[in-house]
């Protein structure tokens, strides 16, 4: 008798489970659309780098600085590590 609910089971769970996901995967392509819908609205590039201050390019400039400029860097425009420490060391490369 339990063989008999495990054969109706399973192929139910696997059903919500396909459907689960493909409403996921609606609701996702949904919020996509809509963001990107807000950044074309509002004109912002997301693969654009935000601009360094004038108190960052001068921290960059100071070579026993630049950690504060990179921490700064971070804190203005949420940038990752990694490409604050990039925006940093071409700072300090031109100065």
């Amino acid at each position: 008798m339990d063989h008999f609910w495990f054969g109706i089971i399973d192929p139910l769970l696997l059903v919500w489970v396909w459907w689960s996901s493909i409403n996921l995967d609606r609701r996702l392509r949904s919020m996509e659309r809509n963001v990107s819908a807000l950044l074309r609205h509002f004109g912002i590039d997301p693969r654009s780098v935000a601009a360094p201050s004038d108190e960052v390019k001068l921290l960059a400039a100071d070579r026993a600085r630049r950690i504060e400029a990179i921490r700064l860097y971070r804190q203005e425009t949420g940038a990752d590590l990694k490409t604050a420490k990039a925006i940093v060391d071409t700072l300090a490369r031109r100065s």
